[in-house]
This record gives structure tokens, sequence and C-alpha cells, in this order.
């Protein structure tokens, strides 16, 4: 039988468990497994039920009483129940509920049920079992039920290798678990409604097939053989792993528990016609020897094969031969010739190498008149000492006449620079430099002291501290300071204390009051829309302070405005969810919210603010009750079903029916069936699956297809990769294509050699014809080549030079033409750069450049390659020096500040600024204003404003005379006794 069709098998039994009331009356129980009988005591075959309605447990037609129910503890250490328990219910080892079993025999209540993978005894029950276990019905023909304890976790540990092996008695499909290396054993669905057993934990973990999943699983990591498991020879997937591959295997059930994985060592990969690292490719590997001379092949078991290449073209690794070629089993060459033509070299031959051109310092000439004393450098003739020809005057022309000497030409006319940075307009005369003018230096500052200094680079401006003029009315006492005119120290006050007019003083006219016109403040706090008019501040409105309240008085003061003062009484929040309002501490409270719950599940229940309650119908799914029903909804507010359940579950080996309280029911039934699977025959029902016992053989003699029968197309062939010949004897690695032999690679003829036409012959013989054609000796450093006689052979040497002053030329026998860089001097055509030498091939500037530093920090400093420093102007932020200006900047080249604001807000202070110390606040006397009404006649005094109190007294004894800083004096009337005189 298949494993498929033993799973099946042992969930139909499980879910059974079928026993008659007269079987147990005899003690003859039920053997529970995979492909055991179920009869009666009698021999007879009875009809097995699924769970049904417990009010027909019992049949007093009948005149039997239904089985007592044993009172034996669970497996979760539960007390015994009923009469039984004062005698000490079921003695351990005589099939209490829990304990192994093999048969209902064994079992003291009569029922060995499977559970964890195993198989325990049962007990009845009413309708509750430990937990772990479900209540089902059981019984024979008729109406003779019974209530036993069934496993919810019937596979759990099971070993597995896909979900279909872990289906459960109740028809669930737990996962297939990976426990990692130990294998993937049956999880069990858990969650907070259903717990898992003891010994085992709820928690994420992955499918074989790598989904995750929250199942059910073995705490201690590790998943036991069961006595069934050892008997099925269950088995689960296992693999080796190391840094050569992965090979797979089992772990199989047997009477010592699961045995050690069966997989291969994964091994590094030989020529030995195995697949030694579980690839499932064979021998890719190499057999190369080494040896040019030989064709180097794999031949399975044969392992590596080396044939001799006669007369093939080859290296033999010795740089100082060419157009080599086989002789024998070994590689010869003819020997190269090095001559470079160099007088500067000393040319020679290295077998690594081949030709090898080492400099040499022999004497040379370089064909320059004006150099002497020329040598031999780095393999090229360097000059010797030059002919220093310069005077240091920029104002003649320096040259080398060869037979001359040394040649200074006037430069009449030119530009030039005699060194002194306060003269303009030299020019070469005679061969001198002369200047025309001095440089002007009057930068139109009062503040500055304009120069010109040679030794500090031209122009230099100093600040000075002579008094000036800001051009301000509204200051005096101007000084220079920092370079700039800066206000004096007394400022004009024109304040007129009127928040209606604007108070300024304009540099060029002096103070102006502006009448303003917009909002502003009269003092009333009863008053509203204050605005000024003709530099005036009127009111446009009394205020209005009532606030809506219902639980509040409203009033108005004019020097405290608004008032609300809390009352008792009745009111209405505008809320018709609450109830009970009333005032308390000024705001109306309700005593709660109003009740619209109406019980409905069809409804929807909520409160409207105007209206109250409201009942809305629910279009929300509901359950009418009935388990023969689905599609429930609410209508109209009313749960309403939308048709009966169909039971069919397509098996022909049950009988199909519905229970009002638990659902659909599939009692197995018996006889021939048609398993829809073209490979078997012989198929008949078998408690409730359908089942064939015999195959069909499929075999087509090709060996490009694998021979498989298909459930619903009987014989198929499928093709498959692999080896195979097709005749021809000029092709080598045949492989099977779409279930064909499809030729290989023609067989490999290539000698090498580019001088020989390579061809296959028949039976498979290669041969190799000399040719006279342009080829490659494979020495760069030769060209011309051209075969001869069956060799490569070189006309002529290859040229290196590539006239570039910055490399040594010369040519690599395996490389090629190579350009060595030097470290001569050079010229890189930039004017910012001093010292320019050779580096890398090509010309670098010099490590020292040209110095362009002019310490201006309003100057960026810069060199042009083409014509030498500059310095141009600067835009942004900079530091004159200055601590009475801010916001320095620089303008034109030069750093300008503007003068720093020292007002502290403080009237009674006059602000300066000390062009050494800065800020200053020198205490005055003038008349200001303490900003209360309580006050008068206020006066600076120390540096703070102080006034004088004024009297709020007005005799009258009903009044309570104070004074407000925000308003003045206030005199609110007292309640009470008083006296009139």
């Amino acid at each position: 039988m298949s494993r498929m069709g033993r799973v099946a098998l042992a969930w139909a039994v499980v879910g059974l468990v079928m026993l008659t009331v007269g079987a147990c009356e005899a003690g003859e129980g039920l053997v529970v497994g995979d492909e055991a009988d179920i009869t009666s005591a009698s021999g007879t075959e009875d009809d097995a039920f699924g769970s049904q309605p417990k009010s027909d447990a019992t049949d007093d037609s009948s005149g039997t009483p239904p089985a007592p129910e044993p009172d034996i503890a669970g497996p979760d250490g539960s007390e015994p129940s009923g009469e039984d328990a004062a005698s000490g219910g079921c003695p351990p080892g005589s099939g209490c509920f829990g304990e192994p079993c093999n048969e209902n025999s064994d079992c003291q209540s009569g029922w060995c049920v499977d559970h964890l993978g195993g198989a325990v005894c049962s007990e009845p029950c009413e309708d509750k079992c430990p937990d772990g276990w479900s209540c089902e019905s059981v019984g024979g023909s008729g109406t003779d039920l019974v209530y036993i304890c069934v496993s919810n976790f019937t596979n759990l540990c099971r070993p597995c290798t896909e979900a279909s092996d872990c289906v459960s008695a109740q028809g669930v499909e737990d996962a297939c678990v990976s426990y990692g290396e130990e294998g993937s054993f049956c999880g069990g669905v858990c969650g907070d409604e259903s717990p898992c057993p003891e010994g085992f934990a709820c928690q994420d973990a992955e499918t074989v097939d790598g989904v995750p999943t929250k199942q059910c699983v073995n705490e201690t990591g590790i998943c036991e053989c069961t006595e069934k498991s050892e008997n099925l020879a269950l088995f689960t997937e296992c693999s080796r792993e190391n840094e050569f591959g992965v090979c797979t295997g089992m772990r199989v059930c047997s009477g010592g528990g699961l045995t050690a994985c069966d997989a291969l060592e994964p091994a590094a990969e030989v020529c030995n016609g195995l697949d030694d690292d579980c690839d499932g490719e064979v021998d890719e590997v190499s057999c190369d020897d080494g040896n040019p001379c030989t064709e180097d092949a794999c031949a399975g078991e044969g392992g590596c094969t080396h044939t001799e290449l006669l007369d093939a073209a080859c290296d033999d690794d010795n740089a100082c031969t060419f157009a080599d070629q086989c002789v024998g089993d070994a590689c010869q060459g003819e020997p190269l010739v090095c001559d470079d033509g160099n007088p500067c070299t000393d040319d020679v031959c290295d077998e690594a190498l081949g030709c090898v051109y080492e400099p040499n310092t022999a004497p040379c000439s370089d064909g320059e008149p004006c150099t002497m004393a020329d040598v031999c450098a780095e393999g090229a003739c360097q000059a010797g000492q030059e002919l220093s020809c310069d005077d240091g005057n920029p104002c003649t022309f320096d040259e080398c006449g060869g037979d001359l000497g040394c040649m200074y030409k006037p430069l009449d006319g030119s530009p030039c620079d005699d060194g002194n940075e306060c003269t303009v307009g030299d020019v070469c005369e005679e061969g001198l430099c002369t200047s025309s003018s001095l440089l002007a230096c009057d930068d139109g500052n009062p503040c500055t002291t304009d120069s010109c200094d040679p030794s500090a680079g031209g122009c230099t401006y100093k600040n000075n501290q002579i008094p000036c003029d800001d051009g301000s009315l509204c200051t005096s006492g101007d000084l220079c300071a920092a370079g700039a005119c800066v206000p004096g120290k007394v400022v004009v006050q024109c304040d007129d204390q009127n928040p209606c007019t604007n108070d300024v003083c304009d540099p060029n006219s002096g103070c102006t009051h502006l009448a303003l016109e917009g909002a502003c403040d009269d003092g009333n706090q009863c008053t509203v829309g204050d605005t000024c008019v003709n530099a005036m501040c009127v009111a446009s409105e009394m205020a209005i302070c009532d606030d809506k309240n219902p639980c509040t008085f409203d009033v108005c003061d004019p020097s405290t405005g608004c008032s609300h003062t809390a009352q008792d009484g009745f009111c209405s929040d505008g809320n018709a969810c609450t109830v009970g309002d009333m005032c308390a501490g000024g705001v109306c409270v309700s005593e709660g919210m109003a009740a619209c719950d109406d019980q409905n599940p069809c409804t929807v229940d909520s409160c409207d603010v105007e209206l109250g309650c409201v009942h809305s119908p629910s279009p929300s799914p509901c359950t009418d009750g009935n388990a023969c029903t689905t599609g429930d909804s609410c209508q109209g507010g009313v749960c309403v079903a939308e048709a009966s359940i169909i039971c069919d579950d397509g098996n022909p080996c049950t009988v199909d029916s519905c229970n009002s309280q638990v659902g659909c029911l599939h009692t197995p039934s018996e006889g021939p069936c048609d398993d829809k699977n073209a490979c078997t025959t012989g198929d008949s029902c078998q408690a409730g699956v359908c089942l064939g016992d015999g195959a069909l053989l499929c075999d087509d003699g090709n060996p490009c297809t694998l021979d498989i029968c298909t459930v619903d197309g009987g014989c198929a062939h499928e093709p498959q990769p692999g080896g195979c010949l097709d005749d021809d004897p000029c092709t080598v690695g045949d492989t099977c294509v779409n279930g064909a032999c499809v030729p290989g690679d023609l067989l490999a003829c290539d000698d090498g050699n580019p001088c020989t036409a390579d061809s296959c012959g028949p039976g498979g013989q290669c041969q190799h014809l000399p040719t006279d054609e342009a080829c490659d000796d494979g020495n760069p450093c030769t060209a011309g080549d051209h075969c001869s006689d069956g060799f490569c052979k070189a006309t002529s040497m290859t040229d290196c030079d590539d006239a570039e002053i910055c490399t040594q030329d010369w040519c690599d026998v395996e490389m090629g033409c190579m350009h060595t860089p030097n470290d001569a001097p050079c010229n890189d055509g930039d004017a910012c750069t001093v010292g320019d030498v050779c580096a890398n091939g090509t010309c670098a500037a010099g490590e020292q450049a040209l110095g362009c530093s002019d310490q201006n920090p309003c100057t960026v400093d810069g060199c042009d390659p083409l014509i030498g420093c500059l310095f141009d102007a600067l835009e942004g932020p900079c530091d004159d020096g200055d601590v009475c200006t801010e916001g320095d900047s620089c303008v034109a080249g030069a750093c300008v500040g503007e003068t720093v604001s020292c007002d502290d807000g403080n009237l009674c202070t006059t602000d300066l600024c000390d062009v050494e110390q800065g800020c200053a606040h020198e205490v005055n006397e003038l008349p200001c204003d303490d900003g209360s009404a309580c006050t008068a006649n206020d006066t600076c005094d120390g540096g703070a404003c102080l006034g004088q109190s004024i009297e709020c007294e007005d005799g009258e004894s009903c009044t309570d005379d104070f004074c407000d800083p925000a308003v003045g004096c206030l005199h609110p009337s007292l309640d009470g006794p008083c006296d009139d005189g």
C-alpha cells in the first residue's frame, strides 16, 4: 500500500472508532490502526458513525442502557470522576486513559485510539474531555451510540515529508514542520482555543515548503519514533552538507528509533563516473596534466587519460624560443635573437621573460650642440651638462647659438617688473626695466590715511580716529573708528508717549510725530474697537460679555472687563444623548448617557445628539445556530441563512449527510470504485478510501525518456537529460535533448598550430595538413609572421617608439611594446608650477607651487595656468578688527562693517560704543515713564525709572479706594453698615 494510502486509511479509522453496545457488554473492544478490520463481538462487520446529537445516546426501546463511563485519570493528570472514584479508579498498567495500546482489548474502556503518532487508550465522555481531546460519538447500527474522547493531535511528531502526511482525524491538514537536521515531523494546529499537549509548545515554525506558520512543536527539538511509526517504517528526509555541497537521504523509524541519515558525505568531484558533490552532474573536473603535448580527457570509471599529440604546436614555457612544436611527448622551439639596435642597452634573453634590454651607462652623443658630457641613462642617451646662458635680466632674450655660444638680445618695449610695487607702467628700454609713474593710493575715505610702501607690497590704508560727520541730524560728536565714520554719543529722544503717533528722528529734519491709523487701547476694559482718529485713541462700541452659558451671570467692570459668575439651576447641554442636565460650578453637566443597546446583532445601535437613540439595520454577517446552513447574514435587522451547505466530499467511498448541530458527516462505505488513476487496477473502497492493487509497466526502450504512468493519461514518456551515443565517431559528449539523442561537440582535432588545417577523417581520426598563410608566432616583439612548412616564422622586429619624452620604450616577448615611465625634467605647460618632472609616464607639476598669497581676507588668491598669480575681490563676511562694527563684509576687495547698535532698551541710560572696549551705558536723569498708572512725575534715577505714588482716597466711606497699575485709581462700592455723620 502507498504512503498516501496508509495516511488516508489511518485518518478514517481514527475518526470512526466503532463499537456496538453488545460488543462492550461482551468485553471485546476494537483494534484501531492502519489496515485493521473493524468488527463487532459477533464477528459481523458493523457500520461506523460520525458525531451524532447527544440526545440519541440512549434508547429506552432497546432495553439496554448506555455503557457506564469509566472513571479514569486523563493524560493531563485530572482526577477520576464517577462512582468508581472511591474505589481507586483505573489501576496503572491495566489499560488506563492515555496508556499505550495496540488493540482495543488492551484498554479497560475498550477503545484504543490514535494519539501523537501512536495509539493510546481512550475513555467515555459526556460533553468534555481533557485539553487536546474532543468528545465524539461512535456506535453500531440503529441508535446504539457512545461518546468517547478522540485526540486532536493524532499525528503530532509523526515523521513526514509533505503536509498530506499529516491529515488529522478531524480532517485538519496539519503542517509538516522542519526540525532542522533532525528531519521533518507533523505539527498540530494550536492557539488560545486549542492549547498544545504537555511537552509541546505553540510557536512560530517553518514548513518543509518554507512557509511560516504557528504549530505545536516538541519543546526538546526532537521527535521520537512511536511503535506504530516503527511498524509502518515511516521516514523523513535528511541531508549532509559541507564545503563541497549537499547530499539528501532518509531517516527511517526502525526498532531502535530513527536511523542515522543515509545521505552520502559530499566530497570534492574527481574523475570516477560518480556525482561526488551531489550537484546532479558527474565528473565536472579537469584532467589537465600540465603537458601541452598530451590530449587530456575524463573516461568516467576509467579515470583520466592522456594521449600524445605528435607534431602539434605547443608552448615549451621558454620565452627564448619560438615556433614551438611537439616532438615525441616533449615541446621544442627555435632560438630567439635579441637585438634592439640601441647602444644604451645590453641585449640578453631570459627563459622566463624572453628578450631583456638592460640599460647601461656608456658614453654617447645626443646630437645637441649646447650640451656636453652626454651619457646613457635608463636605456636612452641623456643630455649631459647644458650650457647656461641666463643673465637674470628680464629685458634680454637669452639663447645658445651652437658654435656662437650664448647670445643676449635686448627686448625694448616689452612689459617688465622693476620689483617696486609703488611704480606702474614698467617697460624695457635699452635692455633695462624702467618705470614711468608712481602708483595712486587714494581710496576716497576720510577715515583712512593712504600711502604706498614698496616693502609692504604697494598701497596701504591705515585707519585714523579724527572727527567726521556721518550726515545725520540725530547724532553728534561723530568720530572715525575702524576706517568708518561712527555716529556720536548723543542720540535725540523723540517719544511723545502718545500711542497714536509714530515718533522718529529723521537724519535730515530731526524729530517728527506722525499720526497713526489702526487699533489702539483707551484703557477702558468695557470698550472695544479702539482706533486712532486724528492722533487720538477713540472707542467704537461697548464690549459684549454674554458667554452664551446659561449657568453664568455676565457683567462688565471698566477696570477689569467682563466677568462670569456661576449660578445654579436646570439647564440643557443641547445633546439628546445625555440625561439629567444641571448647572454645577458654572457648567451644564449631565447625569450620564442614554442607553441605546437593543441586544439585536443585526442592528447598529447609535445615538444622535439631536434625535437620540437610533437603531439602523446592519448588513453584518451573523449565525442562525444551524450548522447545515451557510451564508448567514443580516437582512432588514434579522439573521437569515442564504442556503443549505453541500456535504458532498467528492469521495465515492463515503455516504454524505448533515447534522444541524455538528454539520457534515461522511460515513465510509465499501464496494468497487475508480481511484481515477490509470496506473492502478482492481480499485475498491477500503475504510473510506479508493485504493488499487496493481500497476502498469511503461518502458519504451528509449534511454532519453523517463517512463512513468500518470493518473489521468496512462503511460507517459517524459524527456530526461543524460548522456547517449549518436553513432557518429566525429562527435563527443552526445546528450539527450527533448527525448532524442542529439550529437555533441565535434571531436577536438585542433592541434593548436595556426599553420595546419585540422579536420576529422574516416573512423574519427584527426588530420593536420600544413598551410601557407599569415599567422601569429605568439611573440609580440616580431612582425610579418607567416606559415612555412607547418611552422609560424617572423620576418622583422616590432617598432615600439611612442615619441613620448616621459617613457622609455622597449619590447617584452609576452606583453609586447612596453613604455616604462622615467623621471626626466619636463614642462607641463602650467605657469603655476615650477620644477616639473616626469612621473608615471606623463609630465607632472613640480612639488613647489608658485606663491600667490596677498594676506588679504577679501581677495581670492589664485593662479591662472596661462597668466600666473591672480587676486580676485571677494564678496561675503569678514572681520575688520573693530569691536564697534558688525556685519563686516568684503566690498571692492576691502573689509567694511556697519556701526554696532548699543541700545539696551533703557531710557535711563545713554548708550555709546568705545572703539577699544565696545558698548557702554551711562546713566542719565531724563524724564521717563515707568508704565504704572499709580505713579506720577517719573524720572530716571541711577539707571531706573522711578515715580511718586498717587493718592486715591475719595473721602467716601462706602467705596473701597485703591490703585491698579494698569488703570489707575478705582472706587468700587461697598455693602454693609456705615456712618452718614
